[in-house]
């Protein structure tokens, strides 16, 4: 019984991993649910993934086309297909490491955030200190 409310509440403490969805589970079998740094891991493997299924693309475009319509009727949509491959990768990669620098930034500015406003408490509540002890001593 214990270990079925401990799951549950493992499960509503999960989160899912921003900009993943089931269609890219880098983890099959698995939920899209990460905690940590699993989601940076499966970031990296969606771009992998991604970057293997343009090259891929490229592979058929390059081969196929030419094959089917002929070498110089094939160079246009060649052309335009690599175009469109690489913008969509370089755009998928560029978004996907904009939203990791960004939850990062986010971190680091909580956590100088929260370090400041303890440093200053403690230096405001020793200071406040030592000044009653100076006030007690002149009386």
């Amino acid at each position: 019984m214990e270990v079925k409310k401990k799951m549950e509440q493992k499960k509503k403490t999960r989160k899912r991993c921003m900009g993943l969805s089931y269609l890219f589970n880098p983890f099959p079998g698995k939920r899209v649910y990460y905690t940590g740094t699993r989601c940076f891991h499966a970031y990296i493997v969606l771009i992998v993934e991604l970057l293997v299924v343009a090259v891929a693309v490229l592979v058929v475009v390059v081969v196929v086309v030419p094959v089917v319509c002929g070498v110089v009727a094939a160079v246009p949509v060649i052309v335009v297909v690599v175009v469109v491959v690489v913008v969509v990768a370089v755009v998928v990669v560029l978004v996907v490491v904009v939203v990791v620098v960004v939850v990062a930034v986010v971190v680091v500015v909580v956590v100088v955030v929260v370090v400041v406003v303890v440093v200053s408490l403690s230096l405001s509540l020793s200071l406040s200190c030592t000044l009653t002890v100076l006030a007690v001593r002149q009386c």
